[in-house]
């Protein structure tokens, strides 16, 4: 079956909880992290631990047996899919290979075409959409002329308020509370 459109769908923040992730991982080791107070993507802000600890715990398997779906986002995930749109995996993975098996994994299970980027995620102009968490990766794709439509997965980290250095055109961002009001924003248009 040949889809209409393809849509770009990140997974670490948008499809899976990464900071009640980064959360539960840190509980255990009797680290109180606190994600509420992430102010920008590259984890600054008072988070109960340093910004280093936060980078090796994603370089570490032990930390991505934290990680659980959001509520409903396999469920968009399937409606998308259902629609017979292509949900493209759009998402990048330390170099660690059983984190990069992990993550490509997840991506067969969930039938998304595409492997995980190990570095910057390039800018893919010809997606009908792009829905991701990462403010920086909405503003490449707006400086790089991307025309479709662009849903950022609210976050602490991703909001105006916290991201006054970010020179952005904010009226081609369509802020979702989720990915599934994402999804239902993107199908309610096609």
């Amino acid at each position: 079956m040949k889809s209409r459109k393809f849509v770009c769908v990140d997974v670490d923040g948008t499809l899976l909880d990464f900071q009640g992730a980064l959360k539960s991982y840190f509980s255990d080791k009797g680290i109180d992290y606190k994600s509420e107070k992430v102010t920008s993507y590259n984890f600054d802000g008072k988070i109960g631990c340093k910004k280093k600890d936060v980078y090796a715990a994603i370089n570490e398997t032990e930390f991505y047996k934290h990680l659980k779906e959001f509520n409903n986002a396999i469920t968009a995930l399937d409606k998308l899919q259902d629609a017979e749109v292509t949900t493209l995996a759009y998402t990048a993975s330390v170099v660690n290979s059983e984190i990069y098996k992990k993550k490509c994994c997840f991506i067969n299970r969930h039938h998304m075409p595409g492997i995980p980027y190990i570095g910057k995620k390039p800018v893919i102009k010809d997606a009908a959409a792009l829905f991701d968490d990462c403010l920086e990766v909405h503003k490449e794709w707006i400086e790089q002329g991307y025309e479709g439509k662009l849903y950022l997965i609210d976050a602490p980290y991703n909001r105006e308020c916290n991201n006054k250095n970010i020179d952005i055109q904010w009226e081609k961002i369509i802020r979702c509370d989720s990915f599934a009001d994402a999804v239902n924003d993107f199908l309610a248009v096609i």
